[in-house]
């Protein structure tokens, strides 16, 4: 149809948009703030201190890293030759002891395994066999979450609806049948809503592949559903091609077999140990790294999790003593650890610093992602992290370009920083920052990278195995992650510089749209103003801070103002309810489409109403369904906490405004040729200004939180005036 292929093409240019909606800023430095620690010397910018050095050393060119690295990839899984570590698991225990006993033999202390409640799902294999006409038996994967089968499987007829949106089952029956889906995220949707469509449809499982996530040939996908548990084997692109070919001489049956277990009162694991700190042990950074996993996931995140290690035993045996308490942490339940759930993923560390350790919200100076970084054929370091932490990680990035760029074997192949070395922003909810993140703990992630282009795709596939690992980009990876950490440590006052921050919200800012809105911009520029300028002269302060009960008062108020800008002002919502944005980003964002749309309508253009009407967060990927899988994924389990739990988003979601019912009657109204919209436009004008009242009232949390803590840095800055 041709309203099918529009909704595609649509779909397909918002994808691009959205990858291409980087901004980037260049805006001049001022010279590093390392602070001067008692009885150590400031560092310089183009060089490692003596600690620095005798920690590098002990890390080597990554040995320790690779070995580790291979034991958590290919064993203690739940199927042989160690593939798949679900949270919960048999096998998530067992590394959860072998990561306990390796941090005692490091030498950390009070190391523990900390329990947290998670749905156990084990996956212990998976087929298709082609039972008529005679043929193969194709293995399978499936998804954390998803249900599997008898023992004896289940027989059925396949019918293939290629993509699984709601025309695609035009003139199709598939009650009592399996379905042949090729899932394109950017063409419809996730997983969930593709197969709780064939589910409404009558159908009682799925077969699929995943368009995007398969780009090694017989690869096969795996991933954290976020759904309603259904029956849902992958087969991969070479799988599903086999079984077309075969439906293109008649009819298929065949018998799928998913062997999983649900344990809907399972236990995760943690595990933690510490290096106290010497000076501020009551102050924290925190190194951590998830080892639940799919399949061998050598690099997501056996390799983080080996680099937790790795720095915590470099700096055990090279004899670095932290000022501050330095915590290393394994996480589980990253991938996956609740059914029935869209915030399904990162169980563990929303655990671990909200409700096993609240106590390190407001005195953690940063968190460190430790996600991969093990790629063979790194050439070079990148650095990301909260736009706070920016100035403090472009000043390190210096030295870490001259260590690497002098020191064998890493200077005959190293690329030092560029442009794209350093970045700044809100964090990614599909990594173990978000839970710190929206806690008001800062974070950072430094890792080696190829400055060209490497393996092919193998996200969450077989094909992430230890024929992609290196040691020695193991070893770029800790030791450029090992320094930040000390140079932090090493700090007086925590190096923050929060005009980043102003920045990060300016570039938020539409303020015709805003104005537009009959909104005024007058009070919200002002106190990104206030902001701006406060931290930027607090900056220069923090630069020659001498440690004193002055600076120490100071920096406790420094740490508080990032915990209220993070707790209060990173909310979660956007396109598909995972988005890390401001709190008056997402109604900003759809009042502009209902605005545009209500202005197209008045002019009797309904084409362009519909397309305006897309731009509404949460209707874009819905328009390809029934209303009925809106309801489901957008408003029950987006507004019910209490059937649907939230974890990190609790308290925090965005309020997602539903006009799929009215792009429907537009949609029909259209193909009739009806254009009276008067109806459909009463209807989106009481949305409109429902809409703009969430905007409003976002702009005043903005507005009176940047006030708090612009008043806060004021009182730091007096503080270290008047020393």
């Amino acid at each position: 149809m041709q309203v099918e292929a529009t909704r595609g093409l649509r779909n397909w240019a918002l994808c691009v948009g959205v990858a291409l909606l980087v901004v980037t800023m260049s805006m001049s430095l001022a010279q590093p703030a390392f602070g001067k620690q008692k009885n150590k010397p400031q560092p310089s910018l183009g060089e490692l201190t003596e600690e620095e050095l005798a920690f590098a050393a002990a890390i080597g060119s990554g040995e320790y890293e690779y070995n580790i690295t291979e034991k958590l990839a290919y064993s203690m899984g739940t199927l042989p030759g160690g593939m798949h570590r679900p949270c919960g698991s048999e096998a998530e225990y067992e590394a959860a002891e072998y990561l306990e006993s390796e941090m005692i033999e490091i030498g950390l202390q009070n190391v523990a395994i900390e329990e947290f409640p998670t749905n156990s799902w084990t996956f212990k294999g998976a087929s298709v066999e082609v039972l008529s006409p005679e043929g193969l038996t194709l293995p399978a994967s499936s998804y954390g979450g998803l249900n599997g089968t008898p023992p004896e499987g289940v027989t059925a007829e396949i019918i293939d609806v290629g993509y699984g949106l709601e025309d695609d089952y035009t003139g199709k029956d598939v009650e009592g049948k399996l379905v042949l889906i090729s899932i394109t995220y950017c063409e419809a949707g996730w997983s969930s809503q593709l197969l709780y469509q064939a589910e409404l449809k009558g159908a009682i499982g799925a077969i699929v592949d995943w368009v995007a996530e398969e780009q090694i040939p017989d690869s096969l996908y795996m991933t954290g559903e976020c759904g309603r548990p259904f029956l849902c084997v992958d087969i991969g692109h070479n799988g599903m091609a086999y079984l077309r070919d075969l439906l293109a001489s008649g009819q298929v049956i065949v018998n799928l077999k998913s062997d999983i277990t649900i344990d809907y009162e399972g236990t995760g694991h943690n595990v933690v140990g510490y290096l106290p700190g010497n000076t501020n042990p009551d102050e924290y950074i925190i190194i951590g790294g998830h080892y639940d996993k799919w399949w061998y996931s050598a690099s997501d995140d056996s390799a983080g999790v080996s680099r937790v290690l790795g720095i915590a035993r470099a700096m055990v045996e090279s004899g670095y003593e932290p000022s501050r308490t330095i915590v290393f942490v394994a996480f589980s339940g990253e991938e996956y650890g609740w059914v029935e759930s869209w915030y399904a993923w990162l169980q563990g560390s929303w655990s671990f610093i909200n409700a096993t350790h609240p106590e390190m919200i407001g005195k953690t100076i940063a968190y460190f992602n430790s996600e991969g970084g093990g790629t063979k054929g790194s050439t070079s370091v990148r650095s990301r992290g909260a736009p706070e932490t920016y100035r403090f990680r472009f000043d390190v990035m210096g030295a870490i370009d001259d260590y690497f760029s002098k020191t064998s074997p890493f200077s005959d192949y190293y690329y030092p920083v560029d442009d794209l070395s350093v970045r700044h922003g809100t964090f990614s909810t599909w990594t173990d920052n978000c839970p710190f993140g929206v806690s008001g703990v800062s974070w950072m992630e430094v890792k080696s990278t190829r400055a060209v282009p490497g393996f092919n795709y193998s996200y969450h596939t077989v094909w992430d195995n230890m024929d992609r690992i290196s040691g020695e980009a193991l070893a770029m990876s800790a030791i450029s992650s090992g320094v930040t950490m000390i140079r932090l440590d090493r700090s007086v006052m925590v190096p923050y510089s929060m005009e980043f921050c102003a920045n990060e919200i300016m570039g938020t800012l539409d303020l015709e749209a805003i104005e537009a809105a009959g909104i005024s911009t007058q009070p919200v520029i002002s106190a990104v103003q206030d902001f701006y300028n406060v931290s930027k002269s607090l900056w220069r302060l923090v630069d020659d801070a001498e440690p004193s009960e002055a600076t120490d008062l100071a920096n406790h108020m420094l740490m508080e103002a990032v915990q209220e800008f993070g707790w209060n002002l990173y909310t979660i919502g956007g396109r598909v309810g995972d988005t890390a944005l401001f709190p008056h980003e997402h109604a900003l964002s759809d009042s502009k489409a209902l605005r545009s749309a209500l202005e197209s309508l008045g002019s009797g253009d309904v084409d362009a109403a519909l397309l305006s009407l897309e731009q509404v967060y949460g209707i874009d990927f819905s328009v390809n369904f029934e209303y009925a899988v809106y309801e489901m994924f957008m408003v029950d389990w987006l507004t019910n906490p209490d059937l649907y739990p939230l974890f990190w988003a609790d308290g925090r979601l965005n309020i997602y405004t539903d006009v799929l019912t009215e792009y429907f009657s537009l949609e029909a109204k259209k193909e009739t040729g009806d254009i009276d919209y008067a109806d459909e436009k009463l209807v989106l004008e009481e949305k409109y200004v429902s809409v703009v009242g969430d905007l409003s009232d976002g702009l005043v949390v903005l507005t009176d939180t940047l006030a708090s803590i612009t008043a806060q840095l004021e009182q730091a800055e007096l503080i270290l005036t008047s020393m």
